[in-house]
């Protein structure tokens, strides 16, 4: 397939002529890597609904708006291997089997998961996608497809709400996020009664952020309240990941 070198000319290949209507600023911030290579059409390619499959086949990743929203690859030469994202071994596992149902495939600066409900999976173009909330993987929007997902969520730009005004105020500040990157909640919305609007805003490697918020939730998320909470320690476990600790009274 022809390489899609501009965002103008993957739009184009990508809709044709169901072009639907765009923000101006997606064509403008929307980068593109290049087509997946032929040795990462694996069995996790086979099993992405086709329009997905097409995406990729123009462009092994992107990411808009200077990495505030990003979709991932497939393979070595992606700026986030989806197969390896969703190994168990990689984040997944700190979250007490929360993460297991979903296949995630992209992300926003913030960390909120783009997923398909693996059991869903083989429904194709009719799989649903969820915006999952990076503390407890909870839906905060599902759409019916991908093809939805991409049109009415990814491609469709600002919101007037806080979460993406949140996500404006980090490239204010930060201009280009990192694509290894998520900004994390400092401190977690699960020790602020859910709120999100009184935390400091850190750059962490996505990966740690992920295996943090697993901890939290998995030893705070079943608790009516923090009463008796007294400290939250750092330490690593046996394979040298940095890990947290709620201690109770």
């Amino acid at each position: 397939m022809v390489r899609a070198n501009t965002p103008e000319r993957f739009l184009h290949d990508y809709f044709g002529a169901a072009m639907p209507p765009l923000p101006a600023e997606t064509a403008a911030r929307l980068a593109l890597a290049d087509p997946i290579p032929a040795g990462a059409r694996d069995s996790v390619f086979a099993a992405l609904p086709p329009d997905h499959r097409r995406l990729l086949d123009l462009a092994n990743g992107l990411d808009l708006l200077g990495g505030s929203y990003r979709l991932f690859g497939l393979g070595p030469g992606a700026s986030r291997d989806l197969r390896g994202w969703n190994a168990p071994g990689e984040w997944k596992f700190a979250w007490g089997g929360r993460a297991d149902p979903w296949l995630c495939f992209g992300e926003s600066a913030l960390g909120h998961q783009y997923a398909y409900p693996i059991a869903e999976i083989e429904q194709g173009d009719r799989c649903p996608v969820s915006e999952l909330f990076v503390a407890t993987l909870e839906p905060v929007v599902t759409y019916p497809s991908f093809r939805a997902f991409l049109v009415d969520g990814f491609l469709a730009g600002i919101h007037e709400d806080a979460y993406h005004q949140r996500i404006r105020s980090i490239r204010q500040q930060m201009g280009v996020v990192p694509l290894d990157k998520q900004v994390a909640y400092m401190p977690s919305p699960l020790l602020t009664g859910g709120r999100t609007d009184v935390q400091n805003l850190v750059p962490l490697d996505a990966r740690a952020a992920m295996i943090i918020n697993g901890d939290l939730y998995r030893q705070l998320a079943h608790r009516d309240s923090l009463d008796g909470l007294q400290r939250v320690e750092t330490y690593r476990d046996d394979m040298g990941r940095e890990r947290l600790l709620c201690v109770f009274a």
